[in-house]
């Protein structure tokens, strides 16, 4: 382990996104919410106009929604690692094909209130 590696572990441990509390480094989530993680086996989640399915690795419900919460309007963006790492479970073990992959984007009442789809490429 690098020096600096080492130091920034040391002030930012790394914690769980589902119930924040520590884990080890080499750990997406801590094993207690490993083994509570509402997990979706239903394919596909969901249809809607001009997308053929919709699919999601977990449900966006308790913890889960509270993580995702944190990680849009709160900037935790370490989340990243772990939910790209469960999508790419998802897809995997699936076998989906998909032309895309995207976030769902904020509703108007929220965006009016200031929010920001902060993914949305401008040109």
């Amino acid at each position: 382990m690098k020096v600096i590696d080492f130091l920034i572990s040391l002030l930012y441990p790394r914690k769980c996104p589902f119930c924040r509390r520590g884990i080890d480094e080499n750990k997406l989530v801590c094993p207690a919410c490993e083994k509570k993680l509402p997990f979706i086996t239903d394919r596909p989640l969901r249809r809607f106009a001009y997308v053929d399915e919709c699919y999601s690795a977990l449900e966006y419900c308790g913890a889960v929604r509270d993580s995702v919460h944190r990680f849009k309007f709160q900037g935790a963006a370490a989340y990243a690692e772990i939910y790209g790492t469960f999508l790419a479970k998802c897809i995997d073990e699936n076998g989906i094909f998909c032309d895309i992959i995207t976030w769902v984007p904020l509703s108007r009442a929220r965006l009016r209130k200031g929010g920001k789809n902060a993914h949305v490429p401008r040109f």
